[in-house]
């Protein structure tokens, strides 16, 4: 298993259903793994990110009801980070703060 995480995340998806996911390929990225499910190769979730570099190209069904929000965070050396990275982080909580409200969610910075 590459990415145990994620299965831990499927399984607790899935057992909701009474169901165990069956996987059939791993992918290291958004664009190889929607190549796969276009080959016929399987079903995949994907993180409401993904939407907008697939167009059309696949049929995107929307759980009902909704799945617990994905957290995004920022990864970063504990030494630290150069001020540009610090502007980046700055930028992105505050973007992120005035779209969050509309969805429904909500915004957490932690540093």
């Amino acid at each position: 298993r590459q990415f145990p995480e994620y299965h831990a995340f499927l399984g607790e998806v899935f057992a909701h259903a009474g169901a165990t996911p069956r996987i059939a390929e791993e992918h290291e990225s958004g664009a190889s793994l929607v190549a796969g499910v276009e080959a016929g190769y399987g079903v995949a979730l994907l993180a409401e990110s993904l939407t907008c570099s697939i167009g059309n190209r696949l049929k995107l069904i929307p759980f009902q009801p909704e799945l617990p929000p994905l957290i995004v965070g920022a990864a970063y050396p504990k030494t630290g980070f150069a001020p540009a990275a610090d502007r980046f982080l700055r930028t992105a909580t505050e973007a992120v703060a005035t779209i969050t409200p509309q969805r429904g969610r909500r915004a957490r910075q932690t540093r």
